[in-house]
């Protein structure tokens, strides 16, 4: 990290974090974050505590390796600055949406998610409580349906797992990142 007076947010993960760190590039216009990302491998850990540690704020994307993260954190610095950002889906195939381009309310399509992903997200926002980045609840119409499209009709993901430029960008939107950094936007 650079010593600027930029707030330091690392993003730990795989493709979700990469997704998370994309969100974040796209909220911070200002320039007021400097973001180091690092992919997440277990036996890896222990190279990166000083980045961890210099972080300001540390955000994990679900996946394996939680249980290493948080204690390699808390065994360094402080637990408080560690946020879990969740997981998130958008069906199986966006083929199924777009052969039904024609139709009237094509903008207005909703897939069905997974009940088990419904549960492990209610599990872990549960569970991580004021750490917790809830990446479902925003997007969905019900207790079982998501969007397809942000509100100006573009593709949130282009492979119903992860987001497009539109997705990070509505995700920028609709997120209250600012609270979550401590940044006025």
């Amino acid at each position: 990290f650079e010593n600027d007076g930029r707030k330091k947010v690392l993003v730990i993960g795989n493709s979700f974090g990469r997704d998370w760190a994309n969100i974040l590039y796209e909220w911070d216009h200002e320039k007021k974050v400097e973001i180091s990302y690092l992919f997440f491998a277990e036996d890896e850990i222990e190279k990166h505590i000083k980045r961890i540690e210099e972080a300001d704020i540390v955000f994990y994307a679900m996946g394996p390796g939680y249980g290493e993260i948080q204690q390699s954190i808390t065994e360094t610095t402080d637990a408080k600055k560690l946020y879990i950002v969740g997981n998130k889906n958008y069906g199986e195939s966006n083929g199924i949406i777009y052969a039904k381009r024609f139709s009237e309310d094509y903008y207005d399509q909703t897939v069905e998610i997974p009940i088990k992903l419904t549960a492990c997200n209610m599990r872990d926002s549960s569970q991580y409580t004021d750490r917790y980045i809830d990446m479902m609840t925003p997007v969905m119409v019900d207790n079982t349906h998501v969007r397809v499209f942000t509100d100006d009709n573009m593709f949130i993901s282009q492979d119903c797992r992860h987001l497009t430029q539109a997705g990070a960008q509505y995700y920028a939107r609709i997120l209250d990142i600012g609270r979550i950094l401590g940044i006025e936007h």
